[in-house]
């Protein structure tokens, strides 16, 4: 059956390790695209960072924009023993995504610090704790996990934790946070952000964080958490770990990561949610929101969010085929918005993984209320959307870019929300997809096609030579609802989304179908899809929530009846 799981977007060559090169960096990836002017008004006081993490030699200088603000306005936390740590979570990276010889890596981060020139110089500090936020590239994750560990060691040392606020934080975001190291293994994302704090700030703590899926109001509930915390402590600084979009051509990424750039400095998270998800949008999409939510939180009408610097791949490498986007931005709070601001609402804060999202307009077509209204999709737009899907499987696994061209039909072009699954020879051979719609619809099925088969963590990557030999089914959704009445639950029309903590598991509604399940049987397998025992949906800490989907494969035929 077609059990699918949300994976995070990221990685590939001007996203990782390169060390070799990186002493042609000064100033290359700073020759981008100029940021944008300082706002009118006060400059505020800086509330967080949004910073990249790619190799060094990539996106060094843009991230070096960022942390520039911070140098110098360090200040110990006073509420921490000053024994020595207990446990030592040891460097993952060193000597891929950074050096690893302590005198180079600390000359070029401070060389970055050097040459940086933000265009702002808003009131910081003392800064006493730096909160790192950034995705998980490795390991499927619901919700966020803080490192269980003591003090991160860098080629720099070790950046001690700060376990007095591990402890409120615990407190407070309650089953949307593990405590695990184990998250942090292989991730790059936060650790390129170390060097920078140890340089920038040498006496400052850290609180590492890796923020995965935050469906279901997670992101929300975790961003109002972190202006709670920011509020107790005002020696807490906010930073985001995020690339931008990832292997377009140059015009086109520049195109696209102008939308969200344009996003974030209007804080409109609803635009932010429609264009900062999937290869276009952010990898590090589920910090970020979370940062912003917090922003948006603590500092209400007086919250700015400000451009500092942005570049690409291809201003270092002169590559301008498949490049990767860096921004470094600032967020700010202001005591006071000039007149213009005050009157104008700031946007709604949308629940994401509920049917606020997204316009309305058009989206009821693009995913029914029902499966019986499968025919609102007729044979031609169907056909669109699998040559999509198979236009973007193809171009993935021979390493190509593929930007999907925008269809005729309105119920195309409307926000939808799908998975593609893969088959070979009739066995599952990957399928994932997105259960918020947040993307047009055929962008979403573009996006979901291609990391179907190549970030399925179930299956090696799709081959040039499996090409031939797979079938693809498309599965448009409907928005998830919450369940209270399991029994109102039916075979054939519904599927379950399980999740309780970090657990979280989906299941289409083909699935029970295929394996000749009743309704019992199909909430047990989607509590085992989520890590959980069978039975858990009887749990009331399990929520469970259900959508519909409309579903056809290679005939274009109805799946589900």
């Amino acid at each position: 059956g077609a059990t699918c799981a949300r994976r995070p977007a990221g990685g590939g060559a001007p996203d990782a390790p390169a060390v070799a090169a990186a002493d042609a960096t000064s100033g290359g990836a700073d020759a981008g695209v100029e940021s944008a002017a300082p706002p009118p008004g006060p400059a505020g006081r800086l509330f967080g960072l949004i910073a990249p993490h790619a190799g060094y030699m990539y996106s060094g200088a843009v991230a070096g924009h960022a942390w520039k603000l911070l140098a110098g306005h360090g200040a110990a936390p006073a509420a921490e023993s000053t024994t020595g740590p207990e446990t030592v979570f040891p460097a993952q990276v060193a000597g891929g995504f950074y050096p690893a010889d302590p005198a180079e890596l600390r000359a070029l981060v401070e060389r970055y610090l050097a040459d940086a020139a933000p265009p702002i110089a808003p009131a910081v500090g003392p800064v006493g704790t730096v909160i790192v936020m950034a995705p998980s590239h490795h390991y499927p994750l619901a919700g966020a996990a803080v490192l269980a560990d003591d003090a991160y060691e860098t080629p720099l040392g070790r950046v001690r934790v700060d376990t007095a606020l591990r402890r409120r934080l615990v407190e407070l975001a309650g089953l949307d946070l593990v405590v695990d190291s184990s998250y942090f293994q292989r991730e790059h994302a936060l650790e390129v952000q170390l060097p920078f704090l140890q340089v920038a700030l040498p006496e400052a703590r850290v609180l590492p964080l890796i923020v995965g899926d935050t469906a279901n109001g997670a992101g929300d509930r975790l961003g109002a958490v972190l202006a709670t915390l920011c509020s107790e402590r005002p020696d807490l600084v906010i930073v985001a770990s995020s690339d931008m979009s990832h292997f377009y051509s140059y015009d086109e990424a520049v195109a696209f990561d102008e939308e969200n750039l344009r996003a974030l400095e209007t804080r409109d998270l609803a635009a932010f949610e429609r264009t900062g998800q999937g290869r276009s949008g952010m990898c590090g999409y589920d910090p970020v929101r979370t940062a912003l939510v917090a922003l948006r939180a603590a500092a209400g009408a007086g919250a700015r969010v400000v451009r500092l610097r942005y570049a690409n791949s291809g201003d270092v490498t002169g590559e301008r085929d498949r490049v990767v986007g860096y921004g470094a931005l600032a967020l700010l709070t202001v005591e006071a918005a000039p007149a213009a601001d005050v009157a104008a609402p700031e946007p709604p804060v949308a629940a994401t993984g509920t049917a606020a999202e997204g316009p309305e307009t058009g989206a009821a077509r693009a995913a029914p209320a029902a499966a019986g209204e499968a025919t609102m999709f007729t044979r031609e737009e169907r056909q669109t959307l699998l040559d999509i899907a198979k236009a973007a499987v193809r171009a993935a696994v021979r390493g190509e870019s593929y930007r999907p061209p925008e269809p005729a039909a309105e119920a195309l072009r409307a926000p939808g929300a799908a998975f593609v699954t893969l088959r070979k020879h009739g066995d599952l051979r990957g399928c994932i997809g997105h259960v918020v719609a947040t993307l047009p619809l055929y962008r979403c099925v573009a996006e979901v096609a291609e990391a179907a088969a190549t970030q399925d963590y179930r299956f090696d990557p799709v081959t040039p030579q499996e090409l031939e030999q797979l079938t693809f089914e498309i599965s448009v959704l409907t928005p998830p609802e919450v369940v209270t009445d399991p029994t109102t639950i039916r075979v054939g029309r519904d599927g379950l989304i399980v999740s309780r903590g970090r657990n979280r598991g989906l299941l289409l509604p083909q699935v029970p179908e295929e394996q000749g399940w009743n309704r019992e049987q199909f909430l047990d397998g989607t509590c085992r899809k989520a890590g959980l025992p069978a039975g858990c949906w009887r749990d009331p800490e399990t929520r469970l929530e259900r959508f519909q989907a409309v579903v056809w494969g290679e005939n274009l035929e109805d799946v589900l009846s």
